[in-house]
């Protein structure tokens, strides 16, 4: 209990101290420990005012829906080369989908899926963009994007 007890305080000792291990903090939002990861945001802001994981975490627990969009917007535009601002990007399509603003879900989308080549999550960008083209009404334009993204991603 006691070695359990020291590994706990490591792990989270070692979360606030570098930056670089947002994926704990991923891991931990996942699994609920949202307050735990509020908890460190603050110090986290004030040693690493400068870091994109840092601001993309701040993002996902603020409560404010409004706040946390500007805070994605803010990454993408401040960090544009980081991988937060693809992550961001989704973010931000997901919620105009989920908003039912299908237009600007679809245009947000397809940016995601253009603009970051790397990106993992092309699947998800590409299922929700189809769905918001057909929410609309656009059939010809899920024909004309999915001949495009295939030439572009032949394994989606």
């Amino acid at each position: 209990m006691i070695r359990g007890y020291f590994n706990l305080v490591f792990l989270f000792g070692f979360i606030s101290i570098y930056p670089q291990n947002i994926n704990l903090y991923l891991t931990l939002l996942e699994k609920g420990s949202i307050q735990e990861v509020k908890d460190n945001l603050p110090e986290l802001l004030d040693r690493y005012p400068d870091d994109a994981g840092v601001y993309y975490i701040q993002a996902l627990v603020n409560e404010d829906g409004e706040s946390s969009i500007n805070q994605f917007q803010t990454i993408t535009k401040n960090f544009p080369n980081s991988q937060y601002a693809a992550k961001s990007e989704m973010k931000l399509g997901e919620y105009f989908f989920a908003r039912g603003l299908y237009s600007q879900a679809s245009s947000q989308l397809k940016k995601v899926i253009y603009k970051y080549i790397d990106f993992k999550d092309h699947q998800r960008a590409l299922d929700l963009m189809v769905n918001s083209f057909l929410a609309t009404g656009e059939e010809d334009s899920v024909r004309v994007a999915l001949r495009m993204i295939k030439q572009l991603y032949p394994s989606l």
